[in-house]
């Protein structure tokens, strides 16, 4: 019997990556995140995953959004990053 191969959708490899940027203090407490288009040079793929990913981390509580003003890193316990997250 054959097991399906699990294909991950690039936003949720996306928010993977950033949660464990954030968890490592890559990006500290209160630190601002790069913009949208520095993210998407940065991991290789268009606007739109990084747009998804960072709206799972603002409705999680592990950033807030400002407008005009860029995402930032809240200041949260780590026990509710450990947490799993779905789209």
């Amino acid at each position: 019997m054959f097991v399906p191969i699990e294909r991950k959708k690039v936003s949720s490899q996306v928010l993977d990556q950033l949660k464990k940027m954030i968890k490592e203090k890559t990006f500290p407490p209160e630190s601002r995140l790069p913009s949208e288009h520095e993210l998407s040079k940065m991991f290789g793929v268009s606007r739109a995953p990084i747009r998804e990913a960072l709206s799972v981390l603002s409705a999680s509580g592990l950033i807030e959004s400002r407008q005009g003003g860029g995402s930032y890193v809240k200041r949260v316990n780590l026990v509710g990053m450990l947490d799993p997250m779905t789209f």
